[in-house]
C-alpha cells in the first residue's frame, strides 16, 4: 500500500470525537496561501474576541510556513501561535504523517475549525480528537 493511501484509511479508521472534555483548546487548521491569508485575517480578529485568552482558551493555528511567515510581517497577528505544517508531506508521506500526528494530535481539543475548504486540511482535521469539528 502507498503512503497517501495509509494515510486515507488510517485517519478514516481513526477519526473521532471525544465526549465533552475540561479542555479549552482550539485548533483552526487553514492549508490557504498568502491571497487566502489575505481573506482570512478579520476572520482571525473574530476568532480572537470568540476564544479570548482571558476566558481561557488557547487557541493553535496549522498553516503552511508561506502564511505563517506572511503573518509574522503583520502588525497585530504576531501573538497568535502557529504550527507550520506542511500539507502535502501530511497529506503523502507516512513518516511525517506519524510524526505530526504523536507531536500534536495526541490530547483531544474542544474545537477544531477548518474555516476553507481543503482536502488536505481536512484529512488533518480527522485526526485530530476533538469534541467540535
Amino acid at each position: 500500500m502507498f503512503d497517501k493511501e495509509k494515510i486515507i484509511l488510517s485517519s478514516l479508521a481513526k477519526s473521532s470525537y471525544v465526549k465533552s472534555i475540561s479542555s479549552r483548546k482550539v485548533f483552526i487548521v487553514f492549508a490557504g496561501i498568502i491571497g487566502d491569508t489575505v481573506c482570512f485575517l478579520p476572520t482571525i480578529k473574530k476568532y480572537k474576541e470568540i476564544f479570548k485568552k482571558s476566558d481561557g482558551y488557547e487557541v493553535t493555528y496549522f498553516l503552511k510556513p508561506v502564511a505563517h511567515k506572511f503573518l509574522d510581517a503583520i502588525e497585530g497577528y504576531s501573538d497568535l501561535h502557529i504550527i507550520d505544517l506542511d500539507y502535502t508531506k501530511f497529506c503523502s508521506d507516512y513518516q511525517y504523517y506519524k510524526k505530526i500526528k504523536h507531536q500534536y494530535f495526541q490530547q483531544p481539543v474542544e474545537y477544531v475549525i477548518c474555516p476553507q475548504r481543503s482536502i488536505s486540511a481536512s484529512i488533518v482535521a480527522l485526526n485530530i480528537k476533538a469534541t467540535y469539528k
